[in-house]
């Protein structure tokens, strides 16, 4: 079953017993009381530990792992002064002041397809594999199931104090689906936490989201921030440096990514990128909102949709001391959007700019 995943393209894949994880349950409630919570978990919360509500009799769980390391360009490495793609820091490390920067998932195309394909057609074959009839169910980032809970179950790796799952030879970058099954599988051991005394993702964070050592604050994440809907926080801005969407500090710093290895499936998600694929031109996110769509199609982070990018783009130029951003900021200080035009002209602010300037068009959708 192991071998048939890695030929279907899976990197890493790792059996767990399909059981009801209580100690989740509680970490997620003490999460809650503590206002830490992600907006991105619906539901009740032991909705998301227990196996049977996904699907009854599920005895297995099949954890598949894609490893979404990419090289990038030369030039996008010499544009960010790094000589290394995890030596490419916060906020110094800007490969332009008028460039975002794209968490590393989504440089490259949309995994959700990917993975879904790759997990249905492996829970296709395990009647065939098994001998018997089965029933699954396919999971990729769905929510139905916490997958980083699951993968350390299965062995795939450990949860790093960056709330990451670590493994140790493709590190945290890498996409996690899963499948429930009423097939009765051996369960692969869990690793031990290799972390030891390293607190670098925990010192790295640029908001403090990270107030223990497992402990995210999503309430204070910037990778959380970019991709809520309406208004962030004035404390928060700053610290968004100039992050598009996501954020992948408390990664880059982690020593187990400086020595990650790329995939051996020959995944399109580890294709070389180029720089607009990482650094794309934060102008391109001021675009009318629906060529910003058709830029982001395909990707990662194309379901968030122009707006919430838009936004967060203004809040890069706001931080980008770089004045020749003014012109477009002051359209966007008088743009429709309450969101939009509230964020212009705090971007201005940030430059010491006025928003008046009587020879500037507003933005058209």
């Amino acid at each position: 079953m192991r071998q048939a995943g890695k030929e279907l393209g899976l990197d890493v894949v790792g059996f767990a017993p399909a059981r009801r994880l209580p100690e989740l349950e509680q970490h997620l409630a003490d999460l809650s009381a503590a206002g830490y919570l992600s907006r991105f978990l619906p539901g009740p919360l032991f909705a998301h530990t227990d196996p049977e509500r996904v699907l009854p009799g599920a005895r297995s769980i099949i954890v598949g792992a894609l490893s979404y390391l990419c090289p990038v360009s030369p030039r996008a490495l010499r544009d960010a002064k790094a000589t290394h793609p995890l030596d490419i820091a916060h906020p110094a490390g800007r490969p332009s002041r008028l460039r975002g920067r794209l968490a590393r998932y989504t440089w490259g195309p949309d995994y959700h397809p990917l993975l879904r394909r790759q997990l249905q057609e492996l829970a296709r074959r395990l009647p065939e594999l098994s001998g018997e009839p089965v029933e699954s169910v396919v999971l990729v980032d769905g929510g139905s199931l916490l997958d980083r809970a699951a993968a350390a179950a299965a062995g795939v790796g450990w949860i790093g104090k960056n709330g990451c799952l670590i493994n140790p030879v493709y590190g945290s970058w890498i996409v996690l689906g899963q499948i429930v099954t009423t097939l009765m599988i051996t369960p692969d051991e869990p690793l031990a936490n290799r972390c030891g005394r390293c607190d670098r993702c925990l010192r790295a964070c640029p908001t403090g989201a990270l107030v223990a050592p497992g402990v995210l604050d999503a309430s204070r994440c910037v990778s959380e921030w970019t991709q809520r809907p309406g208004m962030v926080p004035v404390e928060l801005r700053r610290d968004f440096g100039n992050f598009i969407f996501g954020c992948d500090i408390c990664q880059e710093v982690c020593p187990w990514n400086a020595k990650a290895r790329p995939g051996k499936g020959g995944s399109p998600l580890g294709a070389p990128v180029d720089e607009d694929s990482a650094f794309p031109p934060l102008a391109q996110f001021l675009e009318p909102s629906r060529r910003v769509e058709e830029r982001i199609r395909g990707r990662a982070h194309g379901w968030r949709g122009a707006r919430v990018l838009q936004r967060n783009a203004i809040i890069a130029l706001g931080n980008s001391a770089d004045p020749s951003a003014i012109p477009l900021l002051r359209r966007f200080a008088r743009h429709p959007s309450p969101v939009l035009s509230s964020h212009a002209r705090w971007a201005l602010a940030q430059l010491g700019a006025s928003e008046h300037d009587p020879a500037d068009l507003s933005p058209r959708e």
